[in-house]
């Protein structure tokens, strides 16, 4: 193939490429394009398991909060566990254990992510020995 180029002071003359650079571009190209697929499934598959490793945390902090709950509420220690239990599997989880006698309660749940991957995640929540007030009396129409 004869291409045109122009020399300085000497006008435009052919241009030859030699016989093995025919072609070169393309595999570069190529190279560069399966480099950034393989790169961008990493990355995908990295964010799939930030994502699944937070929402095995969400599992774990409601299951908690909920077995929390039902403590302040004066439920027993089972009643705890079949709440935590419940607000796991609500969450695409399973609750493996549940420390529930006394406060912190601290539940551990497993999550089996969109990768197969199994997750682990523990979570604590305190129940608090003093009582709730409610919250005073403001006077209708009246803002504080």
């Amino acid at each position: 193939m004869t291409s045109l180029y122009r020399l300085p002071g000497k006008g435009v003359g052919p241009l030859t490429r030699a016989a093995g650079e025919r072609g070169n571009a393309l595999i570069l190209t190529v190279f560069l394009v399966a480099v950034g697929g393989v790169f961008a499934l990493v990355v995908a598959g990295m964010g799939a398991g930030v994502v699944d490793d937070a929402r095995t945390e969400s599992a774990a902090d409601a299951a908690a909060l909920a077995a929390a709950d039902s403590l302040a509420l004066g439920q027993d220690a089972a009643e705890a566990r079949i709440e935590a239990a419940s607000f796991a599997s609500a969450n695409g989880a399973r609750l493996v254990s549940c420390d529930c006698d006394d406060s912190p309660v601290t539940v551990e749940v497993e999550r089996v992510g969109a990768s197969g991957d199994t997750f682990v995640a523990t979570a604590r929540a305190e129940v608090s020995s003093t009582p709730v007030s409610s919250p005073p009396e403001v006077p209708r129409g009246r803002r504080p």
